[in-house]
């Protein structure tokens, strides 16, 4: 996965690392291409597929403590390789993006639905994934 920018869920077609950065909900984007492999940054168990709109078709993998939310790449399931309490490594396929970009979100909280909602308040619910990702998620 190569990460292009820091993108706001509300604003991802037209963001930049500056204006995200004044945003409540920050989460990584992905520009790799369509029908690029989805690689998982931290291991833990899927423990959640579903669909939202604005969320499109998402998996959450949950380790002892971080959730990680992979939404926008799939929009059709399909496309999903993993299955709900699969155990997954560091880099295994979750799945085939078939979209224009891949948000990751990752928070501690562990009611994904809870998350979502704190999606726009600067509450310290989403963590800031470049960072995470940077300095090493087990180091956080």
């Amino acid at each position: 996965m190569i990460i292009s920018s820091l993108c706001s869920k509300n604003d991802h077609d037209h963001c930049n690392e500056a204006q995200a950065r004044s945003r409540a909900h920050d989460r990584e984007r992905s520009a790799d291409h369509p029908g690029s492999a989805v690689h998982a940054v931290h291991s833990g168990v899927v423990t959640q597929i579903g669909y939202i709109a604005g969320l499109e078709n998402y998996v959450v993998v949950r380790s002892d403590e971080y959730t990680f939310v992979y939404q926008e790449a799939f929009s059709n399931k399909g496309n999903i390789s993993v299955k709900v309490g699969q155990q997954i490594n560091t880099g295994d396929v979750i799945g085939y993006r078939d979209t224009s970009h891949l948000h990751l979100g990752i928070t501690r909280e562990t009611n994904v639905m809870k998350a979502i909602a704190n999606s726009f308040n600067n509450n310290g619910t989403w963590l800031d994934p470049r960072a995470l990702i940077k300095n090493g998620i087990a180091n956080q």
